[in-house]
């Protein structure tokens, strides 16, 4: 109803600048709700909870679409170019126009209303496709032989003899299961029953694709893809698609040559040289931990939660002149059972002590939990007085909580440790390096909300081109790899020591090892966004003969019969014709590293400027702008010239 009213106000009075406002106010109204519900949905435990958000998320998406597709709206923003705009203006009207353009605001009468019920299919579609994800189910095995997965253990039911096992459809089990496990004939079962376990997805996908490529047909785009790229630096599907082919090409024979020391390794053990997708994770790692003598468990004892968290307050307080104090939860502000699970943070400016941010972590694992994301609970937004909204934002991973810490004297003793009646909190918790990394690429995004300074919230830390946002995340990953930021907190729990040097090096010699194949796992998926997005819709059938086409030209392994990952491919219900954003993400960050943090990582004049440059503006200027500004107009946007 306020938003009804706001839009009467605009409708009423005389166009001006003002439009803007209000255009942002209904826009800030709708998003406390939708924001919310998708976080609400993604996280809360309470299905009541997440049925409720699931309408409401439905709901508001709906009326969003509503007002997009308003002529007398859009009449009054065309309006709005007569007049003198701030350069935040003009980009906040771009953005609006834009996403009436992208509705169809063009359109007659009756196509306008098409549009909208085709938006809101969409809508449910991606709802389905992406809830069948994280439906709570167990999956069966014939076989439990050498089943493992240190982290995950207690989700296992192994029979003792090498019977038939269960293991949740969780992707992060999975991936641990596939990476521990030395049975061939066990890591194929646990394959692919995970692959097929949501098949149901198959129509679910071909409907979205059909339905995205009407809706983009009717609102004047050659594809989905096409429209997802109106506003990116990439321009077109097919730039990226010649950019991503000739990353291919470079890479595919060091990838052959990644696959032939797996080859290698299966033949020393008694085993065919074939490479299979199961294959991968297992030999990569054992391989890894022989060549540079990492052990992965060992590791872990330099990450603590603890030490981790002290490793983001070091960031903080080092780069950007603010505070991380961790304080605690009211029980108003939970949505698990257990809120001790939960980590609440307030960001603090050190030179005046403000309160400028509050960040929630949702760290740890649980059933029908959704992957690691960064949520914007509310944005920073320049007030009526002039004074600066608080934003909030929830940060969530999905580690285990099973590796906890344990006390000096009874580390030697395992049974008597597991006896005691100890009860470690969630700090003491040991992460594995990679999990780290993965903490540190949200709290980049949570960074990019907090530092944001925009009049508007609608321009406010994220909300721009998908092709930019992914770029403060992968930043901060460098910061995983660097010795000169792990040596000030990442000691280890039972010396005390600190990561050795050399520990470091070997570990950024263990990263390169498969990196052709790793960069082409995110070529094949960019490939396949692109390939179902970007061209008229594909039937089931074709849908799988087009992932197994494309793996077959992009990754050199063995596959027994056409390929059903991209059943389980969450990022096609949001990432749809964007998921090589990631890449161009990488891209930037690497740019940004060499330029800002690769001499002194700490380095607070490097941080300011990062700040005011690149995370401030939000999307109130474009992304071209905000990197040239840091680069010095030394900016690339070919991402094969950068692998």
């Amino acid at each position: 109803l306020e938003c009804q009213e706001i839009t009467k106000k605009i409708l009423e009075m005389k166009p001006s600048p003002k439009v803007l406002d209000l255009m942002d106010e209904i826009s800030d109204k709708a998003c406390e709700v939708i924001d919310l519900a998708e976080c609400c949905r993604t996280l809360h435990t309470d299905k009541s909870w997440i049925q409720a958000a699931d309408q409401a998320f439905l709901y508001l998406s709906q009326y969003l679409e509503i007002l997009n597709t308003s002529p007398p709206c859009y009449q009054v923003l065309c309006s709005l170019s007569k007049h003198k705009l701030s350069s935040e203006q003009q980009m906040m009207l771009k953005s609006l126009k834009l996403d009436m353009e992208k509705s169809g605001i063009h359109l007659n009468e009756s196509d306008r209303q098409k549009a909208t019920n085709i938006q809101n299919e969409i809508n449910e579609l991606s709802s389905t496709f992406q809830a069948n994800i994280f439906a709570p189910t167990r999956l069966h095995i014939e076989t439990s032989t050498g089943l493992s997965a240190p982290s995950f253990t207690q989700m296992l039911e192994i029979n003792r003899y090498g019977g038939p096992a269960e293991f949740p459809s969780d992707q992060t089990v999975v991936n641990e299961i596939l990476s521990w496990t030395p049975s061939a004939e066990t890591r194929r079962q646990v394959y692919k029953a995970f692959e097929r376990s949501v098949v149901s997805n198959e129509k679910v996908l071909e409907k979205l694709v059909r339905k995205r490529y009407e809706y983009a047909q009717l609102a004047g785009f050659q594809s989905h893809a096409h429209l997802t790229m109106s506003a990116m630096m990439a321009e077109s599907p097919e730039r990226v698609l010649s950019q991503l082919d000739r990353i291919a090409k470079k890479l595919r024979p060091r990838a052959k040559k990644e696959i032939a020391l797996i080859s290698e390794q299966k033949k020393k053990e008694g085993l065919s040289g074939e490479v299979y997708p199961w294959d991968t994770n297992y030999y990569m790692g054992k391989l890894k931990a022989n060549k540079c003598s990492i052990d992965a468990i060992n590791l872990s004892h330099y990450f603590s939660l603890k030490n981790c968290f002290r490793g983001l307050k070091i960031l903080t307080e080092s780069l950007f002149g603010c505070e991380l104090r961790e304080v605690e939860m009211e029980q108003s502000e939970t949505w698990v059972s257990n809120g001790a699970d939960i980590h609440k943070f307030n960001v603090h400016d050190m030179a005046s002590g403000k309160l400028i941010a509050t960040i929630h972590m949702d760290l740890f694992q649980r059933v029908n939990k959704g992957g690691a994301a960064c949520f914007a609970i509310s944005c920073a937004k320049v007030n009526k007085d002039g004074g600066l909204r608080i934003p909030k934002v929830v940060l969530t991973c999905n580690f285990s909580s099973s590796r906890r810490e344990q006390p000096a004297f009874l580390s030697a003793f395992s049974k008597i440790a597991s006896s005691t009646s100890l009860n470690p909190s969630p700090s003491d918790i040991l992460l594995r390096h990679h999990e780290f990394e993965t903490l540190l690429h949200e709290f980049g995004h949570a960074l990019h909300l907090v530092f944001s300074r925009t009049k508007f919230q609608n321009l406010s830390g994220f909300r721009g081109p998908l092709d930019f946002v992914e770029t403060p995340s992968n930043l901060m990953e460098f910061f995983a790899w660097d010795h000169r930021f792990l040596r000030q907190f990442a000691h280890h729990n039972s010396t005390g020591n600190v990561i050795p040097e050399d520990l470091v090096r070997r570990l950024k010699e263990s990263k390169t090892m498969f990196r052709a194949l790793d960069t082409l796992g995110s070529v094949l998926r960019s490939k396949v966004d692109l390939l179902l997005f970007g061209k008229e819709p594909l039937s089931r059938k074709s849908q799988a003969d087009l992932v197994q086409s494309v793996m077959k030209s992009t990754i050199p392994i063995k596959m027994e019969e056409s390929p059903l990952w991209h059943t389980r491919f969450e990022h096609f219900s949001n990432y749809a014709g964007g998921y090589y954003t990631y890449l161009y993400g990488q891209m930037f960050a690497q740019q940004i590293w060499k330029k800002g943090f690769s001499d002194d990582p700490l380095n607070s004049e490097n941080g300011h400027k990062y700040r005011t440059l690149v995370l401030e503006p939000g999307a109130s200027k474009e992304p071209a702008e905000i990197l040239s500004s840091y680069l010095n107009n030394d900016l690339n946007i070919d991402i094969a010239n950068h692998l």
